[in-house]
């Protein structure tokens, strides 16, 4: 301790001026602090002249300690403290290995693809709980919070990167990473909170996988019905297969790019022949709601967020291009891809709902006539796009549980390649036979259906007449379960979107950004401006809960009521 105080008072006696005079005792705390905190001795001096000429409040030259930095070990965090001086003079964007970078088109066309899907089919429906009025309103607010989140989420990630003199950290890394960097007391938290990443993003991707699943089946099924002899419902799911093993062997996002560019044109060419529909079906404004009911708003705030869902997406596509510069910036991809699916939305949602109103489906393409030529092309486009982009919405599950967990422990293996497909087709496996862990609650129609085309080793599901028993345990026969549950979520499929976005874009767009933000910037702001950032991170995560838990309940109790 008399060390600490012969370089404090060194310090100060080569300061001139009263305040720094003033600042002896409270040096002397920081240094001290910094001690009880582990901080090595040999950065005390570095403390002491970061104090010294700071001319902020006492609050901000008090947090100025928390510039020290304890990492744990085995961790691939840089050791020992590093001050923002440091920060600044590292570039991210230099020094790069990136294989394969992308350009300003392919990142856009990948970036665009990831938003637009199923979701944005479902906007017509969506409006029909919220009105023509809310809803516009929603989607844009809710669209402003997330692109907001995002931004914060990609600051804090170029500032750990910085901190650190790499040029990338993943998601699971960096949000490890704010709480290595964060006070003492968060510092325990760390290891579950790159856990908790991964398994919201694995989650998120199976959910969207599962979706995809379930609607390229579906429709594929109801499209060949009326040109063949109806196939039972498992076959089109088994051809699916391979086609999507031989995509999702893609293993980067500039081979990605062209077919999300083939992908975003028949989305495109699919929604003018819908919009072509909707128009020529409008109904005047006095015969819709201009305000949904108040019980129908959270599925309405699911089915917005599930559209804006990939915000992990955003880290690896901006390092991935060959100029990340070019993502940021008012016409920068991230803004430019943003704006058109807004557009995209609201044009599907709001005319959707103009012409359909409250019959309006989970997908839109359920409400254009099914026996003209030109509406089953939409059909099949839509399908063909939702194919196409799987393979992205896999991508960062691959880069999450391979690239930042296996390949590390399989880094000098022979086979490695081998196993990376080995585990790219498992996921497509998990996905495809993933529904048999969904809901089990089935309605009477699709009951009375199943006995026909179930395999002859499956019991029947429910001991005829009565239809009031509960179904046998879904593993008692797998590829029976799967069938019945991709009945199930087919004809409610805006119902499960709405959960899943309930589910997964409260947490990982909202929550972690916003944390990640408050714990990386505590100590950097001035006492007015920390204030300011801590109610408005406050109230975006007040927000970002209750969309968690209404929106969530909501989905579920609906999803229970439909199918009781």
């Amino acid at each position: 301790m008399k060390i600490c105080c012969a370089i404090i008072c060194s310090k100060i006696a080569s300061q001139e001026s009263k305040q720094a005079r003033s600042h002896i005792t409270l040096c002397y705390a920081m240094l001290c602090y910094a001690m009880l905190c582990r901080a090595k001795l040999r950065y005390a001096s570095e403390i002491a002249d970061r104090a010294i000429s700071t001319s902020h409040s006492r609050y901000v030259l008090y947090r100025a300690c928390a510039q020290r930095t304890v990492y744990p070990q085995k961790t691939m965090l840089q050791e020992g403290p590093i001050f923002i001086d440091d920060e600044e003079e590292f570039d991210i964007y230099k020094n790069r290995l990136v294989e394969h970078p992308t350009n300003y088109a392919e990142t856009l066309f990948n970036f665009i693809k990831s938003l637009i899907g199923t979701g944005m089919l479902a906007m017509a429906n969506t409006f029909s709980h919220s009105g023509y009025v809310l809803g516009p309103l929603g989607v844009i607010v809710v669209i402003l919070i997330s692109v907001h989140c995002k931004h914060l989420l990609m600051d804090a990630n170029a500032r750990l990167c910085k901190k650190r003199r790499i040029t990338y950290l993943n998601f699971p890394d960096t949000f490890e990473a704010v709480f290595v960097d964060g006070p003492p007391p968060l510092q325990r938290f760390s290891t579950f909170a790159k856990l908790l990443v991964r398994t919201n993003i694995v989650l998120a991707q199976f959910g969207v996988g599962v979706i995809y699943t379930v609607f390229i089946s579906t429709n594929i099924k109801a499209l060949c019905d009326n040109y063949i002899e109806e196939i039972d419902l498992r076959l089109y799911g088994l051809m699916m297969l391979v086609p999507l093993l031989a995509i999702n062997c893609v293993r980067n996002l500039k081979f990605l790019a062209p077919f999300s560019a083939v992908a975003l044109l028949m989305s495109l060419v699919s929604c003018v022949i819908i919009w072509y529909y909707a128009f020529r079906d409008l109904h005047p404004l006095s015969e819709r709601a201009m305000v949904g009911k108040l019980s129908n708003l959270p599925l309405f705030l699911g089915s917005v967020l599930f559209i804006y869902e990939p915000a992990p997406t955003v880290l690896p596509m901006r390092h991935a291009m060959k100029r990340p510069q070019s993502w940021g910036g008012i016409f920068g991809v991230f803004h430019v891809g943003t704006t058109i699916v807004i557009v995209m939305c609201f044009i599907m949602g709001f005319f959707g709902y103009m012409a359909y109103g409250d019959d309006a489906k989970g997908s839109i393409t359920l409400n254009l006539p099914q026996d003209q030529p030109l509406a089953q092309s939409v059909t099949l486009m839509q399908c063909l796009a939702i194919f196409f982009s799987q393979a992205l919405q896999n991508y960062l599950a691959v880069e999450v549980m391979w690239d930042g967990y296996l390949l590390p422990k399989l880094h000098d293996h022979k086979y490695k390649l081998l196993l990376e497909f080995s585990f790219r087709a498992a996921l497509v496996f998990i996905e495809c036979e993933g529904l048999v862990i969904s809901l089990e609650a089935i309605n009477e129609p699709t009951i009375r259906r199943l006995p026909h085309h179930l395999p002859p080793d499956c019991p029947t599901l429910l001991p005829p007449p009565s239809m009031n028993s509960l179904p046998p345990p879904a593993s008692s026969c797998p590829s029976r379960s799967a069938y019945i549950l991709l009945a199930v979520i087919a004809p409610s499929l805006e119902l499960f979107i709405s959960l899943f976005g309930a589910l997964t874009t409260p947490i990982m767009g909202m929550m972690i950004p916003v944390i990640s933000e408050s714990v990386t910037t505590w100590y950097l702001l001035d006492k007015k401006k920390f204030y300011l950032t801590t109610v408005k991170n406050v109230l975006i995560f007040i927000f970002a809960v209750a969309a968690f838990v209404i929106s969530t309940v909501t989905s579920l109790t609906a999803i229970i009521k439909k199918f009781q």
